[in-house]
């Protein structure tokens, strides 16, 4: 949670830096082909402001900073990266850009209006003053933790190449590259379910373990530094990844909004801690994507920027496919979001392989903007349903937080709403299915076998 007083400082620095985007934009947008482009960061500025009169008496919590953040990058920043390198016309002149600006602009309207409207009704009484961690797990959860960990183990050492699914650290392009292909060669060496199961188990036991840390160090009387070694923990865990590095980030904003919660003192340094850190992590990875080849930079970095938050030129090209077989698409994106048996349906058509089609990606690996998905899915008036029903259960779920009667359940909230916030502009729906089915459930699962335990107050 983020108090009123430096959500407001928050707010006037992200409309002052709107003000300055607009003002490069009007001076560098020479680009015939996208007029609308400066109205990305001006109505911004106008929806924040908008936002804040709502909920100027109210603090802000992770999943509402998320998705406030998350629109600045892409209307905001990647709009002067853009209107800076002359992306959309190197890209193609022939898409209808601005087009995809207004339903952009019509999007963001509706989800700041749902957003701020939920928060302004949300009771702040129901938050506590003071977090108590203790008495967080039960013995049948702890039981089933450790004999899961002892069979993920067994299974490692008799298939050591299950580690080949994980990686360490941020990887250049190359790098990449090579873990990619030592992660195929392991996954043909080995039983399949097996090596699937085992790699699911580990991200699993990866995130129980490091919040069971969390709540031991905050328990101890004998860590005297207990922010700091819970810092070291979430930087170790954010470090090892699976196929992306974006869970591990996500993760780290769940765990330091935890921290928040534990250290109320200390809130303000761990928030900036955390915005210094995402920070450094965005541009470490910008300088290992352009390390093997630093021609024409600003380009690169508009391109690699409206990718991750699904900026105009992906927005545009999903609004140029045409919508056929949509029952098709639809079923096909909730197969292809099961954990295991997916594998029996990937030959099935989704609104994913649809849009990578359609930019000739033969790797699958962009990712369809929500906006574009909700588009195939409802028509033009209903594109923004998805996020508007994203943007909802955020709201919702914050408020659920702030009951605090059992923090593992706290914890599972807590991911529930960063995966809702992601939705919007960093995520789409299918991607947030297979979330809800790899990770969310079976957490939830764990939380039965905790007995719907109340932690001690």
């Amino acid at each position: 949670m983020i108090d009123k007083h430096f959500k407001n400082i928050i707010v006037i620095a992200l409309i002052i830096m709107s003000i300055i985007s607009s003002t490069i934009i009007l001076f560098t947008n020479d680009n015939m082909y996208s007029f609308c482009l400066i109205l990305l960061p001006i109505v911004y500025s106008i929806l924040l402001l908008f936002y804040q009169l709502l909920t100027k008496h109210k603090p802000i919590y992770v999943g509402s900073f998320v998705i406030i953040a998350s629109y600045f990058m892409r209307m905001v920043l990647t709009p002067v990266a853009i209107s800076i390198s002359n992306y959309l016309v190197i890209k193609d002149v022939n898409i209808i850009y601005d087009q995809a600006i207004i339903f952009m602009l019509y999007e963001a309207l509706c989800v700041f209006v749902i957003l701020g409207l939920i928060t302004k009704k949300s009771n702040d009484k129901e938050q506590k003053n003071e977090n108590n961690f203790k008495n967080v797990f039960s013995k049948k959860l702890l039981v089933f933790i450790s004999f899961l960990s002892i069979i993920t183990l067994c299974c490692i050492f008799i298939y050591p190449q299950i580690l080949k699914g994980f990686k360490v650290g941020i990887l250049s392009s190359r790098e990449l590259i090579e873990w990619q292909i030592a992660y195929n060669a392991a996954k043909e060496s080995m039983p399949k379910l097996i090596f699937y199961l085992a790699n699911w188990s580990i991200i699993i036991l990866k995130e129980f373990l490091t919040f069971y840390l969390l709540i031991i160090i905050k328990n101890s009387k004998k860590i005297k530094k207990k922010l700091l070694l819970s810092i070291i923990i979430i930087g170790i865990n954010l470090l090892i990844t699976d196929d992306t590095l974006a869970q591990s980030i996500y993760f780290a904003l769940i765990y330091f909004s935890i921290l928040m919660e534990m250290y109320p003192k200390k809130r303000r340094k761990i928030f900036m801690l955390l915005c210094i850190s995402v920070l450094s992590i965005f541009v470490l990875g910008m300088v290992a994507i352009n390390s093997n080849n630093n021609k024409n930079f600003s380009y690169k970095l508009a391109n690699t920027m409206q990718v991750y938050f699904s900026g105009i030129y992906n927005n545009a090209m999903a609004f140029e496919l045409q919508r056929e077989n949509i029952p098709e698409l639809i079923t096909g994106d909730f197969l292809t979001s099961l954990p295991l048996i997916k594998k029996f349906y990937i030959e099935l058509n989704t609104s994913n392989k649809v849009f990578c089609l359609s930019l000739g990606d033969v790797y699958n690996s962009q990712i369809l903007p929500t906006l574009g998905q909700s588009r195939l899915y409802f028509g033009n008036f209903l594109s923004p349903i998805l996020s508007i029903i994203f943007a909802a259960l955020t709201a919702f779920y914050e408020k659920k937080i702030q009951r605090k009667d059992n923090y593992f359940k706290e914890f599972i909230y807590y991911i529930v709403v960063i995966k809702c916030a992601c939705v919007p502009v960093l995520y789409n729906y299918s991607i947030f299915l297979s979330g809800l089915f790899n990770l969310i459930i079976p957490m939830l699962l764990l939380n039965i076998l905790n007995g719907g335990k109340k932690s001690d107050t």
